[in-house]
């Protein structure tokens, strides 16, 4: 069955929500995964919860397992990145805080940022 955007989303993501790793968005869905093996489960799950709810996919608009994906014009701003990798390193609580503060624009791009950073947070 055909969908408009806005009816796609709310369905998409009520079904999929179960899934911190599939992000539906417009007409599309993101699958996120470390690994070539746990994508093509994760790709068998949305497959199959669309199959089983009628959702019509154009196979010929898909790109599937690919490393890195372009998404919305969106990636790291490279100014961003100098900072970070230029960042003095901090003595203090208080510059450990402003570094997260930092890095926090990364968290989107990041799988498990908040484990990452966690031992700093901790400080």
């Amino acid at each position: 069955m055909p969908f408009d955007v806005s009816t796609f989303y709310q369905y998409s993501s009520s079904r999929l929500s179960c899934s911190r790793n599939c992000s539906p968005y417009m007409v599309d869905i993101v699958i996120l995964a470390k690994n070539e093996s746990e994508a093509i489960e994760r790709l068998k799950k949305v497959l199959k919860v669309s199959s089983d709810y009628g959702v019509e996919i154009n196979f010929d608009k898909c790109q599937f397992l690919h490393r890195k994906i372009e998404f919305l014009d969106l990636s790291p701003s490279p100014s961003k990145i100098k900072s970070v990798a230029h960042y003095p390193e901090p003595k203090t609580t208080k510059e450990v805080q402003r570094f997260l503060g930092l890095t926090g624009y990364f968290r989107k791009c990041i799988p498990d940022f908040s484990v990452i950073a966690k031992p700093l947070s901790d400080l």
